[in-house]
């Protein structure tokens, strides 16, 4: 359709006038819809020079196996294996809530490994590791979220055997080597990522550790599937409940919690809210390339606890950098009730297509023109009218569409 790439940026302001869920309400009713070496050094004694005799001559070692006739497989210096998951203690792929995660290999039979993630957990924290792996066995069922395999135990460690992701989200702001998202736009980034949240949120479960190095890549060669893991301080929430005490423990990271979680004068108990909170410092960093909404990492406790963030990296002028404003500042109010849901997110027009953002303009017309002046959707349109056309609205669209 002619003109729809130009669609312009007077939407961006228009849409500042359908707050909250006006906009999906709106849409509905009108059918629109993942050390050191551990090198040891040998310390060697030297020999005295004594008169050694040669004891009998010992016969030679066999490596075959008792009863198979085959021969071990090599191991590596740092492989340790576990059951059915082997890890390499060389190869550290990041530190979770709880524990250090490296490269390993889940036996799947006889014949078959599977890469994967390995979690290693101290047994003292036993009770924590039970809670994730029953959290994960929830989850299971969504492709953003990551998959669980199995767990084994030592009589130092729980090792929990998770799917293995190529890089995480904060890989892909590098200055050297960014990793490469194959084509996946950060539009399409953001969606997995609010899919995944809403899974969370639909089995009552609040992640509470949102954040770059949480959202996890998976390559597929020809695509990238966004992960959520990390999933050491989550809450699972009793039914009929819908926050949690601030007793219940972690804070989650620093820069990337609600202010509820970290101004305690407030006397709010947490909701999936912080979530979304969370979930809006990320898209910023998306959306920006790696920048932050709260500043620098020493002001960014302080800023959140103020509400004081910053959206310049955002375009005033640009289409989709105003949508998409809009969106990150519902989801950063500082009342959490106040934040959209995870569904309602994902609702939001920052997601919609060109076409349909331009098909919700003629159905919206087409509605307005059945209205009476005194109706109350005319009445909101109105009551912004002059900030969106600013006094003549033909200055204000594409050349494209003055020419039309």
């Amino acid at each position: 359709m002619k003109g729809i790439s130009s669609v312009p940026v007077l939407w961006g302001r228009q849409i500042n006038l359908l707050k909250g869920d006006a906009v999906g309400d709106l849409e509905e009713g009108l059918n629109i819809g993942e050390s050191s070496s551990g090198s040891f050094a040998l310390e060697v004694n030297e020999v005295m020079d004594m008169d050694l005799q040669p004891g009998p001559a010992l016969p030679p070692a066999s490596n075959i196996l008792p009863g198979t006739g085959r021969k071990p497989a090599a191991l590596a210096s740092d492989e340790k294996s576990v059951g059915k998951i082997t890890y390499y203690t060389n190869n550290h792929l990041g530190i979770g809530a709880d524990g250090i995660v490296f490269r390993g290999d889940f036996l799947c039979d006889d014949d078959n490994k599977r890469p994967v993630a390995v979690k290693r957990i101290e047994l003292a924290k036993q009770s924590y590791a039970d809670r994730e792996v029953a959290l994960l066995l929830k989850l299971d069922d969504n492709p953003h979220v990551v998959r669980y395999f199995c767990t084994e135990k030592d009589g130092q460690f729980l090792y929990i055997a998770i799917e293995r992701c190529a890089a995480s989200l904060d890989k892909c702001f590098t200055k050297e080597n960014p990793f490469d998202l194959r084509g996946l736009k950060p539009v399409m980034l953001l969606q997995q990522t609010m899919i995944g949240l809403k899974h969370l949120h639909y089995h009552n479960i609040v992640h509470r550790d949102v954040k770059p190095h949480n959202i996890l890549l998976k390559d597929h060669s020809d695509s990238v599937t966004v992960k959520i893991s990390d999933f050491g301080m989550s809450k699972q929430l009793a039914d009929g409940r819908q926050s949690y005490s601030m007793r219940s423990g972690a804070l989650g990271t620093m820069g990337w919690n609600a202010p509820e979680v970290l101004d305690e004068s407030r006397k709010v108990n947490p909701t999936s809210a912080v979530d979304i909170f969370s979930a809006g410092c990320v898209f910023y960093y998306v959306l920006t390339g790696g920048k932050h909404p709260f500043g620098e990492p020493y002001r960014q406790a302080g800023n959140i606890v103020d509400g004081k963030y910053n959206l310049d990296g955002l375009q005033k002028d640009k289409h989709e950098d105003i949508v998409a404003t809009d969106l990150i500042e519902q989801m950063l109010s500082m009342e959490p009730q106040r934040r959209p849901s995870a569904e309602s997110v994902l609702k939001h027009p920052f997601f919609w297509s060109l076409k349909k953002q331009l098909q919700f303009f003629q159905d919206v017309s087409d509605r307005i023109v059945k209205e009476t002046s005194d109706g109350p959707i005319i009445q909101q349109l109105e009551s912004g009218g002059q900030e969106v056309v600013r006094n003549n609205w033909m200055e204000h669209i594409t050349a494209v569409l003055r020419k039309g």
